[in-house]
């Protein structure tokens, strides 16, 4: 059964999400984001809560009774602009650079995290978000960090785990259609999707990224920040 049935949508129903990632990154992230959640134009978004801006992004969310949930970041990818570990209570020193930061590539999270330590930063990017004052929705990951696609080292088993404890769904598709990715990634879409239904996580039937298709072939864009 496809998860539009499993939440009471009838058997032709299709329910769609419009999510914007990146909230809290930065004020016109944030800005933006607000205005189109306020307009109706997206469903949803999730916050990254090791960045500065991330309180400001709580505090419209919860004033507005937005649905956002928590993107979970373990890359900063901009020069000038960075961002570290929530994580306090102990080292995390395979998710960071020289500098203290997290590295500029999924490639290097992929070589370098140890999962208990990716374990530690999932968790507590979600307290922090809860501490700010958010319910979250679900989570989901900022680029692509915890997939595996660089490499074929991927987290989600960890972060199926820490999900299940939080009681969060997490932004996974059952199939890769839609996202143009290679067709034979699809039995490692299959297997991952086992594993989210034996943890008890909720996922995605299907998830569709930028750039979009129009119907009639033409390519749309949006900014970053939708």
């Amino acid at each position: 059964m496809n998860l539009a049935r499993r939440l009471g949508a009838g058997p032709d129903d299709r329910l769609l999400i419009v999510n914007a990632d990146d909230y809290g990154m930065c004020r016109a992230a944030n800005t933006g984001i607000t205005s189109l959640l306020a307009a109706r134009a997206i469903s949803s978004a999730t916050v990254m809560t090791p960045c500065p801006w991330a309180p400001d992004a709580v505090r419209r969310a919860v004033a507005g009774g937005y649905d956002v949930g928590v993107h979970l970041t373990f890359t900063s990818e901009w020069e000038g602009y960075r961002w570290g570990p929530v994580t306090r209570d102990r080292a995390v020193s395979s998710l960071v650079d020289e500098a203290g930061y997290f590295p500029a590539d999924s490639r290097t999270v992929e070589e370098r995290a140890d999962p208990e330590e990716v374990r530690a930063e999932i968790d507590a990017q979600i307290r922090r978000a809860v501490a700010l004052g958010l319910d979250p929705s679900h989570a989901d990951n900022h680029m692509g960090s915890l997939y595996g696609l660089a490499t074929g080292r991927d987290f989600l088993d960890v972060v199926f785990k820490v999900c299940a404890e939080h009681g969060l769904p997490f932004r996974l598709p059952r199939t890769l259609d839609g996202m143009g990715l290679p067709e034979e990634l699809e039995p490692f879409a299959r297997a991952r999707a086992e594993a989210a239904d034996a943890a008890g996580v909720v996922i995605l039937d299907r998830l569709w990224t930028l750039p979009l298709e129009l119907a009639e072939g033409r390519r749309t864009r949006a900014s970053e920040a939708t």
